[in-house]
């Protein structure tokens, strides 16, 4: 299935971004998502998408660690990928 690639960069790197603000190794947070490093290291490079479950468990586990209303802030303002700037010519 096809799905426009602003979504999946959106989806994988935020579960990426939150697992790094939690200071959380892959295992570890793959261990509490009972999904393997592995298949965590294919969606934080954007190469799999995570099923619904696994994408409901890292909510949850967001919730948990910083409250429905702080993760929130955080995805829409200071998890987001800082844009790189254009070389000038």
């Amino acid at each position: 299935m096809w799905l426009p690639p602003k979504l999946t960069d959106n989806v994988c790197d935020r579960i990426k971004q939150l697992r790094e603000a939690m200071k959380w190794t892959q295992e570890e947070f793959a261990e509490e998502l009972g999904i393997s490093r592995s298949f965590l290291a294919l969606i934080e490079r954007r190469h799999r998408l995570p099923s619904w479950k696994t994408y409901t468990a890292v909510v949850e586990l967001g919730t948990k660690k910083y409250g429905k209303k702080k993760l929130v802030k955080l995805w829409s303002n200071g998890m987001h990928p800082k844009k790189k700037k254009s070389a000038k010519t």
